[in-house]
């Protein structure tokens, strides 16, 4: 929906976001439960044809599974973890932003999803912490921070495919495709994504995933539950008769 989305603000609107971030896509449901898709902030929005810099030089974003990050950015031209790599690398200097930079934001959004979130609305918050978190270091430079992002989408089996939860692990093979249609020789090289091919990958996505079962409580015989309860039955009066001081009998 969200290439949808990107692809009609371009094409009739004439406009390019410029800030595709997981803060900016939300979703809300009406009276009915029906859920709807929103597109927010377009502090940094430009019509297509004109680049126009946005009158502060930082931007403050923050996620619910991010810290509060600040970036500075002369170019005004994203959310650096979601920035696509030929604008990082350039530094943004002098750079015309185009609807495939759109969509490759869109794209760091769905590996950030895969590598943090659980299950819907649950964020990965034990273990070791993915490598793409790198990609929100504060202390480093734009296009540091680009050649970063650079060598994990190169090395991306082992580093952002590898780190994918149990919940997407079934993704994985679109998240190859995915990578093979923007990035065909190198992702040093200007993606090559078209809306229609990326929309194409995630609807086949959704049409062969099913959603996960949520795990099943191990199951327990009559007898052990009952064995069980009148342990803790017999706990609880324990524990109540050393609190009393009272002498059992």
């Amino acid at each position: 929906m969200w290439i949808l989305v990107l692809q009609i603000l371009h094409g009739s609107v004439g406009i390019l976001h410029h800030d595709i971030s997981p803060n900016n896509i939300l979703f809300v449901y009406d009276a009915q439960g029906k859920a709807k898709c929103l597109l927010i902030d377009f502090d940094y929005a430009v019509t297509v044809g004109r680049i126009q810099q946005a009158s502060h030089g930082f931007r403050t974003v923050c996620f619910p599974f991010l810290p509060v990050l600040s970036f500075s950015s002369s170019c005004s031209q994203g959310t650096p973890p979601f920035m696509a790599l030929e604008i990082m690398l350039q530094s943004g200097a002098n750079f015309k932003h185009v609807l495939q930079h759109d969509l490759e934001s869109l794209l760091y959004v769905i590996f950030w999803m895969c590598n943090h979130m659980i299950a819907p609305g649950v964020e990965h918050v034990k273990g070791e912490i993915p490598h793409i978190h790198g990609w929100c270091n504060m202390g480093l430079r734009l296009q540091e921070l680009g050649h970063l992002k650079l060598a994990h989408i190169v090395d991306a089996e082992r580093i952002i495919l590898a780190e994918l939860t149990p919940y997407w692990a079934d993704f994985k093979p679109f998240a190859k495709e995915l990578l093979a249609a923007f990035f065909p020789v190198s992702p040093s090289l200007p993606n090559e994504i078209m809306p229609e091919r990326m929309l194409a990958i995630l609807n086949k996505a959704v049409s062969v995933l099913e959603e996960p079962e949520p795990p099943r409580p191990p199951k327990c015989s009559t007898r052990k539950k009952v064995a069980t309860a009148k342990a803790q039955s017999q706990s609880a009066l324990q524990t109540y008769v050393t609190l009393a001081g009272i002498k059992r009998d």
